[in-house]
């Protein structure tokens, strides 16, 4: 059990306060896209794409796609300062190649980020959860250059 000294430690470093409050969160909203050579425009496969904590990886056509999923929280973090910086949303895509026979031969892919207009779901509270249903982000082509 916790003492009452180490309770208020852990709110003023934290700066929020538990609440046993069951809901759904969307952790990011629906985004998609094609990745492709940056030379030839053929389609990659076999490339890691990575939103919030969701990994997939590029099959034949170089296509990925995210679409919102809910998960269950059952403590919401009530901020006790005014956290502003939640009113702007953005997250940020990563792809990576991460193919055993491209690296191990050389031919491989440099790794890359591209913001999105996703609302990556806060850890201090579930402020935005309902915002991630209504945005759709297609970036269409993503041309990646090879690392040598």
């Amino acid at each position: 059990m916790k003492t009452p000294v180490a309770i208020i430690c852990t709110i003023l470093i934290t700066g929020c306060v538990s609440i046993p409050y069951p809901h759904r969160a969307y952790h990011y909203s629906h985004v998609s896209g094609r990745v492709v050579d940056r030379i030839t425009k053929e389609p990659l496969e076999n490339i890691n794409a990575r939103l919030a904590y969701v990994t997939m990886t590029t099959k034949r056509d170089g296509l990925f796609e995210f679409v919102p999923e809910t998960r269950q929280h059952f403590v919401f973090n009530l901020p006790l300062f005014p956290f502003d910086f939640w009113d702007a949303c953005g997250d940020q895509l990563h792809l990576n190649d991460w193919d055993v026979v491209r690296n191990r031969n050389g031919s491989g892919y440099r790794s890359v980020s591209i913001g999105v207009d996703s609302c990556p779901y806060p850890f201090l509270g579930a402020m935005k959860r309902e915002e991630n249903l209504l945005k759709f982000d297609r970036l269409g082509d993503i041309e990646l250059m090879r690392a040598k």
